[in-house]
């Protein structure tokens, strides 16, 4: 009996101690997403140029979630162009200015119309991703499309992560790209 109760109260142990292990981690984890979200903000709101701003946040976004590709797509004053910049991978050497591309692109149009996020995990090809044919190769299996609202809700543009491989966004972190869209939009407002 003895024998019992004590393998009984080891088990206990274990399990409460498995209990506490994933609760740090999960603690451990918020923290260091609220740290991350904390520190793009922040740089949301420095006085960088609106390009360093864009590919740092891109690069923090990194730590967040799988990415290999980043762009924002914002609508230029006519309404019929989208200007495209390239944040991942970065390279000087690509238009810092970004392309201007006709706003056709079912995707971005859907986002912003509907104001509403687009998530993909299957593959499929992107052209909110092509730029100039640069990738045109590459086929991403997951994308999160998301709108950039200015503070009285018009959408500026969109906010477009992709990664090659299929992934699935979790939901905890996807709330923190869209409160980092939300605070992008402010900051865009801010420079036009």
């Amino acid at each position: 009996e003895n024998e019992n109760s004590k393998h009984a109260l080891e088990h206990l142990v274990q399990t409460k101690t498995h209990e506490v292990e994933m609760i740090n981690k999960d603690v451990a984890l918020k923290t260091q997403r609220l740290a991350l979200t904390t520190k793009i903000v922040s740089l949301i709101n420095s006085n960088r140029s609106m390009n360093d701003i864009l590919i740092e946040v891109a690069k923090q976004l990194q730590r967040l979630i799988p990415l290999n590709y980043a762009t924002v797509a914002l609508i230029e004053d006519n309404q019929q162009e989208l200007l495209l910049r390239e944040l991942l991978p970065f390279s000087e050497t690509i238009l810092p200015d970004g392309l201007r591309v006709p706003f056709d692109e079912s995707v971005i149009k859907y986002v912003v119309q509907y104001k509403r996020s687009i998530f993909h995990n299957r593959p499929r090809w992107y052209r909110c991703f092509l730029e100039e044919g640069r990738f045109l190769e590459t086929q991403l299996s997951t994308m999160l499309c998301m709108p950039i609202a200015a503070s009285d809700s018009t959408v500026l543009g969109t906010l477009n992560l992709g990664c090659i491989e299929k992934h699935h966004y979790e939901k905890e972190s996807v709330d923190i790209v869209t409160f980092i869209a939300k605070q992008l939009g402010v900051a865009f407002e801010r420079y036009k």
